[in-house]
């Protein structure tokens, strides 16, 4: 073999050593190209070097710390929608990290737990006072009664009536679960009404003695007063707000109830039939749960 075919053979190396680089560069330019985007890996085979260097620097960004909130992690997780949500992204009630984000937040902000750098964009946190022992309402003797006199005590609130077809029943069913659970922090607080049937026409006194005489009433009836309407009572207007716009929420005929917890609000709303084992059992539900320390304001 002479100098002439030698050099040939090195020149025929060279070019194929450049073209084993080339290809090599080009192969790692396609994988760096590769981003991931919602859980899946999408790689584009053209790409401007001004891209690529974007694309590199994006990835290369510290990933945001998960909102904690109440001494847990809302990290990324899969909604109900079956998308990819950040931590502080609604995804509906539930989602597959098995919590309702509103029930977090909420004993976040009550128990003053869980600082968040970002906002809560997903939930409306219950202030921790209850506005229902900032109200006041007039006795059947016409002197106000503060609503403070009540904070701490599971109450069911109710619109009641003297001539309703379910007169008797809650009336005699209302006094025997004030009998039963009083001494263990419960109270029943009625108020008559007028607004459905006209079945409550009397005054405070014909009201007083009627209770009183026909039913031995001994748990606080209050004066007489609209539970719907734009004259409705500030209790009722803050139940019913709290519980939802919903029908079966809102006051529709007499002896509507309401159980409220030791925080001062509105759990759960019953029509006018009086279900006593229901009632009984959501009211020892209620009792039994540990009685949280509200939260004071400086604001």
């Amino acid at each position: 073999m002479g100098p002439k075919d030698q050099d040939n053979i090195k020149r025929v190396l060279f070019l194929s050593g450049i073209a084993v680089a080339l290809i090599y560069c080009g192969l790692t330019f396609t994988s760096l190209s590769g981003v991931k985007r919602g859980g899946f890996h999408v790689v584009s085979e053209k790409k401007s070097a001004r891209a690529l260097a974007e694309e590199i620097a994006q990835l290369q960004q510290p990933q945001r710390a998960p909102v904690s909130v109440g001494g847990s992690s809302l990290s990324e997780h899969t909604g109900l929608d079956g998308h990819n949500h950040g931590p502080d992204e609604p995804c509906g009630e539930k989602c597959s990290k098995h919590h309702s984000h509103l029930d977090m937040v909420q004993e976040a902000a009550e128990q003053g737990k869980g600082e968040s750098t970002e906002p809560a964009r997903f939930a409306v946190v219950k202030p921790a006072a209850s506005p229902l022992y900032s109200m006041t309402a007039d006795g059947l003797d016409g002197r106000p009664v503060a609503l403070s006199g009540f904070a701490g005590k599971v109450l069911l609130v109710t619109n009641v009536a003297s001539a309703c077809g379910y007169t008797e029943q809650n009336y005699q069913g209302l006094q025997r679960l004030h009998d039963m659970f009083r001494d263990r922090g419960f109270e029943v607080l009625a108020w008559p009404c007028n607004q459905f049937g006209n079945q409550e026409p009397g005054d405070s006194q014909t009201i007083s003695e009627f209770v009183k005489s026909r039913y031995n009433v001994t748990f606080p009836v209050f004066a007489k007063v609209d539970v719907n309407g734009p004259a409705a009572h500030p209790v009722f207007t803050f139940l019913k707000g709290v519980l939802g716009p919903g029908a079966a929420d809102a006051a529709d005929w007499n002896f509507n109830k309401y159980l409220v917890d030791r925080r001062g609000f509105p759990v759960k709303h019953y029509a006018s039939a009086f279900e006593e084992r229901v009632l009984e059992a959501d009211i020892l539900a209620e009792l039994g749960r540990p009685q949280r320390a509200a939260a004071t304001s400086t604001a």
